[in-house]
């Protein structure tokens, strides 16, 4: 809610309420506090880009105009859909940032020259388990692609949460990166930890979605992103392993039971 005061200026915070003043005179607003997310992947992922911002600087100013000349020739695809080209700025930063988010370790200064990349046919994303159903309990995520050689480049693998499979829009700010491997190696890769270490354990049933992005270890291109989903359905482990209960009456042993769980209703509560 906007309220526009009429008795004079006014500015600073009071009660909850923010005042400025704007065209129509003193505005008052409802105090929000911006939510600021910190998880592990985006400080990453903010240091790298706020590394770069020092290295532009110390750029001659014949290699600034060189990224800003590059620039108009590659396309960026904004939220709306809209094809735009990035700022010189921008360009140097994304394939600076590419480079390091694949180990490389050296600053590209120099415009490079955009490398073709082949196109990938086909990218596929599947759930493993560890047995088979009811206690199907997942393991790890099995990606593959054609072609499957892509020799010499270096592949960026992102992955979502695990969303409900109802959700239609799966927005790039989804996705965090869960591996960078350089080179890429041929047609297929496994991802467990990295995925679980992101993200966490996961819910029993759920679609996760994985993207591709091939980088060029040479100039830090990266390639359009590809997209593949793969449904879970997998049962809950069981957190409560079989141990030994000790009974006592007045406290004096008198039974020892192992490997056991407490139920209540045929449902565990506990362990040993």
């Amino acid at each position: 809610m906007l309220i526009i005061a009429t008795n004079g200026a006014a500015s600073g915070k009071a009660g909850g309420f923010v005042s400025s003043h704007g065209r129509a005179g003193a505005q008052f607003r409802a105090q929000v506090i911006n939510r600021q997310p910190r998880s592990a992947s985006q400080q990453q992922a903010r240091a790298l880009t706020g590394s770069l911002a020092p290295a532009w600087r110390a750029l001659t100013n014949a290699q600034r105009q060189g990224w800003s000349q590059l620039a108009p020739s590659v396309t960026r695809t904004d939220a709306l859909g809209q094809d735009q080209p990035p700022s010189g700025y921008a360009l140097f930063v994304s394939c600076n940032r590419n480079l390091l988010s694949i180990g490389g370790a050296a600053t590209i200064a120099a415009p490079p020259t955009p490398p073709a990349f082949p196109a990938l046919i086909n990218f596929t994303a599947a759930a493993l388990y560890t047995a088979p159903p009811p206690e199907n309990f997942l393991s790890a995520f099995a990606l593959a692609w054609t072609p499957a050689a892509l020799s010499p480049f270096a592949g960026v693998i992102r992955a979502s949460a695990a969303l409900s499979p109802t959700r239609g829009n799966v927005r790039p700010s989804d996705l965090r990166i869960i591996a960078s491997l350089n080179p890429l190696p041929a047609g297929s890769v496994t991802v467990s930890d990295s995925w679980l270490s992101v993200w966490g354990a996961p819910p029993p049933t759920g679609t996760v979605t994985f993207s591709l992005n091939l980088v060029d270890p040479a100039s830090g291109f990266a390639s359009p992103a590809v997209r593949a989903t793969a449904p879970i359905n997998a049962a809950l482990p069981n957190p409560y392993i079989p141990g030994t209960i000790l009974i006592e009456i007045n406290e004096t042993p008198i039974a020892v039971l192992s490997d056991q769980v407490i139920e209540f209703n045929e449902n565990p509560q506990a362990g040993g």
